[in-house]
């Protein structure tokens, strides 16, 4: 199966817009966090929080797979959840000003993408020690 997210709809913490589930990891997305754990060897949680990004960024659903996810908690139908669709990826928008966040699964492992906005000009320009030179062929050195 190829790795999908679902919206959350109550199945975790309020906080989570979007979840996936693969073989020794889950993903957890907020508006301004990724939050990877891995349950092999031990449970371990990398976090992944983009500094100053904008809380209120909106999250959208992109590529709906065919499947559908189910969670029957207990006893009580409240808490039970049916008919969850799944996505083949999820974006968030202007997580800075003409920058977006993508989430997206490649090879059944998830993937993170932060990249200028669709017609953003230039986000961010290089300086100090860190500076690279493009040459006149595109490549950096």
């Amino acid at each position: 199966l190829p790795l999908s997210f679902e919206e959350n709809r109550g199945q975790t913490d309020a906080n989570v817009r979007f979840l996936s589930h693969g073989q020794g990891y889950r993903v957890f997305v907020t508006a301004t966090e990724t939050v990877l754990v891995l349950r092999q060897p031990s449970p371990t949680v990398l976090r992944m929080k983009l500094i100053g990004a904008n809380p209120a960024a909106p999250s959208a659903r992109s590529e709906k797979l065919p499947g559908k996810v189910n969670y029957f908690i207990g006893n009580d139908p409240a808490r039970w959840h049916h008919d969850v669709p799944t996505y083949a990826k999820v974006e968030t928008k202007s997580v800075y000003p003409g920058v977006d966040m993508i989430h997206r699964g490649h090879q059944r492992q998830p993937v993170l993408r932060v990249q200028p906005s669709e017609g953003a000009g230039q986000c961010a320009q290089p300086h100090g020690e860190h500076r690279r030179r493009q040459e006149s062929g595109g490549s950096v050195s």
